[in-house]
């Protein structure tokens, strides 16, 4: 499954810059596109490039839509469910060592 997702994560980066070139690095279009790459960055335990991007997609979904978006707070659910990730990896790295 996570090859899968590695393999669709760069099909979609990929979107991402093609996305952007054709519509502009604030357009909605991107947002969307950045929130799919940072959902399966997600699930392919991509978490640096899950982060950015949902990082970089909140940004839009703001801009375009204002702070009270849902995806601005289905991205804020990706965040904090990556800090949890993170801190639980980190936790379990430190009992095995």
């Amino acid at each position: 499954m996570a090859g899968d997702c590695v393999s669709a994560a760069g099909h979609l980066s990929a979107s991402v810059s093609a996305t952007e070139a054709i519509y502009g690095g604030s357009s909605i279009e991107l947002a969307n596109e950045l929130m799919k790459y940072a959902e399966v960055c997600a699930v392919a335990d991509m978490t640096d490039a899950a982060r950015s991007a949902s990082q970089r997609a909140i940004a839009l979904f703001e801009l375009n839509y204002g702070p009270d978006c849902d995806a601005v707070g289905e991205l804020n659910q990706l965040l904090d469910k990556l800090t949890v990730q993170e801190s639980h990896t980190a936790l379990t790295g430190q009992i095995h060592t």
